[in-house]
């Protein structure tokens, strides 16, 4: 009978567990804060550029253009389609809840609980579902190439 299916006790160390999950959290955070603060980034320098596209009703912001390759869009798809999202920053969301979701469960065992192979087999495919559209997400980002930056005055 293999692991995953072996309801019998193990002893398992816990605080390895809790650093595991608080590992998790932080790096889910990052992730969170890293898609709201994409677009955060200002640049103050006016062109007569800026001057023309803000005559033609553009917001002020930055507007950029990025190149990407045919993987990267089916990937990208991929990944909006597995979370149903209408964008990367609503999959970032969704991957912060899922992994937010495993290490609040990973959390709410004490020192004192046994916990079966099975619930560890079931972990560790939360966290393995959650980590592989991460790493997606990643392989994604890492393959916007940026090819022209438009800077519109704030004023």
């Amino acid at each position: 009978m293999s692991d995953a299916t072996n309801f019998s006790r193990c002893e398992f160390p816990f605080d390895a567990f809790l650093v595991l999950a608080g590992k998790l959290q932080e790096t889910a955070e990052a992730m969170l804060a890293f898609c709201r603060s994409a677009s955060a980034e200002k640049d103050s320098s006016k062109t007569e550029d800026d001057a023309e596209l803000a005559e033609y009703g553009c917001k002020p912001g930055e507007y950029r253009q990025y190149h990407l390759p045919p993987y990267a869009l089916t990937e990208e798809g991929e990944l909006l389609d597995r979370y149903k999202a209408e964008n990367i920053a609503a999959a970032l969301d969704a991957i912060y809840n899922d992994l937010f979701a495993t290490v609040f469960l990973m959390k709410g065992y004490d020192a004192d609980t046994r916990i079966t192979n099975f619930t560890l087999y079931q972990i560790g495919e939360l966290l393995s579902r959650s980590l592989g559209m991460l790493s997606k997400t990643g392989s994604v980002l890492a393959d916007y190439n940026l090819m022209h930056v438009k800077r519109i005055p704030t004023a």
